[in-house]
């Protein structure tokens, strides 16, 4: 029960999102539905904030039977050469560069591999300050 509802809630936000403010490419949403069955992670980003084309450094903690992770976000362009390594009990070392995309807040993901078939994952919000 508290699964549906919990899903409801979510596509009832995302639903009024779209009508308050349209569907953009670059819009995301802090309160993705991703199934928590594989234990949340935690990532860190360094810098959290920086202008398109800045390289941000990723670590943190995610299962320790992962065995590779990736680093994506649902903002379209936003993630460009990521890579993203498991080190010993979960431990994740990784980095990406910020994509052409508008200025604003964006979630950024690390996914966990091997550990859970369900996944398991990280997330934390990285802000673009200007797109030039």
């Amino acid at each position: 029960m508290g699964r549906l509802l919990k899903g409801c809630t979510i596509a009832l936000v995302a639903l009024s999102l779209v009508y308050i403010v349209g569907f953009h490419s670059y819009a995301y949403a802090s309160g993705i539905g991703i199934d928590q069955a594989g234990g949340q992670g935690t990532i860190i980003l360094s810098p959290s904030s920086g202008p398109v084309g800045s390289r941000v450094s990723v670590t943190g903690s995610l299962l320790s039977g992962d065995t590779s992770c990736i680093i994506t976000s649902p903002s379209v362009n936003l993630i460009v050469g990521y890579r993203c390594t498991v080190l010993t009990g979960g431990v994740i070392s990784g980095s990406f560069t910020v994509g052409t995309v508008l200025a604003g807040q964006y979630l950024i993901l690390a996914k966990g591999i091997g550990a859970n078939p369900l996944g398991d994952y990280g997330e934390a919000l990285f802000t673009v300050t200007s797109s030039t």
